[in-house]
């Protein structure tokens, strides 16, 4: 069915609207929601309350006189908070909180700065960058003998169109002399994404 076209009663714009919405229409057809709101204001839209307020003449002028009390004042005090990464002092409405927010960090570059390394909840204990003299040639061997293939996907070097790590089983840092660290026993060669996978839930997941 063809739209028909009206004029809107509080700005005289044209628009078109199907004639099953103008029979189903609750009020005046508009042409927006702002000449909606805009035409209750103007009385050309006629609101309809269906539980009227019963207000006194004493209860409005005890309103009247409080709001003119709060004029200017926050109904709640504000929340003051000391940013744990440079130590200023943060003053926010009590408004702008919520439950998940935490009250750490004054800015998001001083949540970057807090929340590295230890600070992070993340954290556990982060790797050496460096794995002693005899890596390069315990990675190689590790590789090879686990012939260039992810041992916990099967996923192979030119499948993954890059080297595979290889994965320390006890953690590096939990050994006194990186011989010990790096035996081959020690080793497994993983695909990048098993990796990831690996060092926080393990081999037997």
């Amino acid at each position: 069915m063809p739209k028909v076209e009206c004029t809107c009663p509080v700005c005289g714009a044209k628009f078109q609207r199907y004639p099953s919405k103008l029979r189903r229409a609750k009020y005046v057809v508009v042409c927006s929601r702002a000449c909606l709101y805009k035409g209750r204001s103007l009385g050309i839209i006629k609101r309809e309350v269906q539980q009227p307020y019963q207000i006194s003449e004493e209860g409005r002028r005890a309103w009247r006189e409080s709001a003119r009390f709060r004029i200017g004042q926050l109904r709640k005090p504000p929340i003051i908070f000391v940013c744990e990464t440079c130590g200023k002092e943060v003053v926010i409405p009590r408004g702008q909180n919520c439950p998940s927010r935490q009250l750490r960090f004054c800015s998001n570059e001083c949540a970057n700065i807090g929340l590295r390394g230890a600070g992070n909840p993340a954290w556990r204990g982060g790797h050496k960058g460096y794995y002693g003299p005899n890596w390069r040639s315990q990675r190689r061997a590790a590789r090879k003998r686990d012939n260039y293939t992810c041992q916990r996907c099967g996923k192979t070097t030119k499948e993954a169109k890059r080297s595979l790590d290889v994965h320390h089983i006890i953690p590096f840092n939990q050994f006194e002399s990186y011989e010990k660290a790096n035996q081959l026993d020690n080793l497994v060669t993983l695909c990048h994404l098993c990796h990831q996978f690996v060092e926080w839930n393990g081999m037997d997941t």
